[in-house]
């Protein structure tokens, strides 16, 4: 029992000298809106020094694009229209040593028949249709460990970046097409730092010393009860 003791005030003592794995996260958005926007900026508190050493940043870029489509074929004949609404995101980080962050053709497809022109431009009846709802999102991500990069992370401001979004929403398949789109797209900023944080003293405190006596203290005791 005075072994089982001991080891545990010896562990009370060193363990509070250990160096700790923390990460904290700060985000930014920009709300989705109406194609083409940006370059518009996307900004995060930098990492405060004094909650111990910067190892890492990951960067985390995600971006969302929503849109309708109105299709009417002037077509002859019969045809299969594949509609799009997308648009490219991109995240410029330039002033670092990674490459930028950029999210091709995030949305969503739609593909289906339509029949010969049926003499009414409404997008409807027979050869046409709308509107068509499309969304579909993306993520994207990197890692720096670099020192210089680290240094512009470190600060009691914040660090920003310019996001963009250029729609490319489109319609095929069929030769006489007349096409309407609505394409919106918004994005999100996410930055984590990975720290190891400021150890804590190695110095015992009194009452943990005093638990550390007691313990040879009872040593002492089983030792001299052992020789009697």
């Amino acid at each position: 029992m005075n072994k089982k003791i001991l080891g545990l005030v010896l562990a009370t003592t060193f363990s509070t000298g250990a160096v700790n794995a923390a990460t904290l996260s700060f985000t930014d958005t920009i709300n989705t809106q109406v194609t083409n926007w940006g370059p518009t900026a996307l900004s995060v508190n930098q990492f405060d020094s004094s909650l111990g050493a910067l190892t890492s940043v990951r960067i985390d870029f995600s971006g969302n694009v929503d849109g309708t489509v109105k299709v009417e074929s002037l077509d002859a004949a019969t045809a299969t229209v594949t509609s799009n609404v997308r648009s490219d995101l991109s995240l410029d980080l330039s002033s670092l040593s990674i490459s930028d962050i950029i999210l091709l053709g995030v949305g969503n497809t739609d593909v289906r028949s339509v029949g010969a022109y049926d003499g009414t431009l409404d997008f409807g009846g027979t050869s046409g249709f709308g509107p068509v709802s499309l969304s579909g999102t993306d993520l994207g991500f990197l890692t720096t460990s670099d020192s210089t990069d680290l240094g512009l992370f470190t600060g009691a401001g914040t660090i920003s970046f310019n996001a963009s979004a250029t729609g490319l929403s489109s319609a095929t398949g069929a030769g006489n097409l007349i096409t309407q789109f609505s394409t919106n797209a918004g994005t999100a900023l996410k930055v984590t730092y990975t720290y190891n944080a400021a150890p804590t003293s190695n110095v015992p405190e009194p009452a943990s010393l005093a638990l550390l006596a007691l313990g040879f203290g009872l040593m002492g005791v089983a030792r001299r009860n052992k020789k009697a």
